[in-house]
């Protein structure tokens, strides 16, 4: 593929961390990329410290050519704001984009067409904060694997499906491990069902630390017992 850089992680290079998203690929197109540039550089160290796999494009053809060659993957795409003006309305019904940031220094001027796409996150000036919005979607899409696997151990659950398992949870929660029960409260919290801390106490802990409890790491730090976290 001409003129595509294929950015992925190496493992010598860079460690593993708890924001790691697998299974995405983050594609930023923009026809000024200088990859011997130091803000380019500073950008790839930023998005390469959270997601797997970065691929830089300087024309709309080619990020195009990578979203078709996607089978299971879903791509988030950085695009700059002139030339996604004219690459957004060609990708945005495509199954596999998930996500699109606009990267640009205009903010305002972008704005004004970009309201019409609503897989367009929104218009940034800096990749910080593209960075902890990629960190987000990793933290709820492995909050959502511990739901399910908690709640497959649970007689007569099937999978997550809204406010209704706060009963399930109150219900079950003698039997569930601290990390199994956080992970429970946590999804209720990012799908915006509101629970407090005084409506839900658990194991004598409020909300808030039950949070953060279920933002551990699964593949890394060792899952938090009922004799770790803190009483209130």
């Amino acid at each position: 593929m001409n003129n595509v850089s294929n950015l992925t992680s190496s493992p010598s290079t860079i460690k593993p961390t708890p924001y790691r998203v697998q299974n995405y690929l983050v594609i930023w197109v923009d026809g000024n990329i200088d990859q011997a540039s130091q803000d380019c550089q500073n950008t790839m160290a930023e998005l390469r410290s959270i997601v797997k796999e970065v691929n830089v494009c300087t024309t709309s053809a080619q990020c195009i050519e990578i979203l078709d060659d996607l089978d299971d993957e879903k791509a988030f795409v950085i695009s700059s704001g002139a030339l996604g003006q004219r690459l957004v309305p060609d990708i945005h019904r495509m199954p596999q984009l998930d996500t699109i940031y606009i990267f640009c220094s205009n903010k305002a001027w972008h704005e004004q067409w970009a309201k019409q796409w609503p897989k367009i996150q929104g218009i940034f000036t800096s990749i910080t904060p593209i960075c902890d919005s990629l960190k987000l979607i990793n933290c709820e899409k492995n909050t959502f694997t511990f739901m399910d696997y908690y709640l497959s151990k649970l007689p007569g659950v099937g999978r997550f499906t809204g406010p209704r398992h706060f009963q399930i949870l109150k219900n079950y929660a003698p039997s569930l491990t601290l990390f199994g029960a956080a992970a429970l409260i946590y999804c209720l919290y990012i799908t915006d069902w509101k629970v407090t801390n005084t409506r839900i106490p658990i194991y004598g802990r409020k909300f808030d630390e039950m949070k953060r409890v279920a933002m551990i790491d699964k593949h890394g730090q060792k899952a938090v017992d009922e004799g770790t976290a803190s009483d209130d």
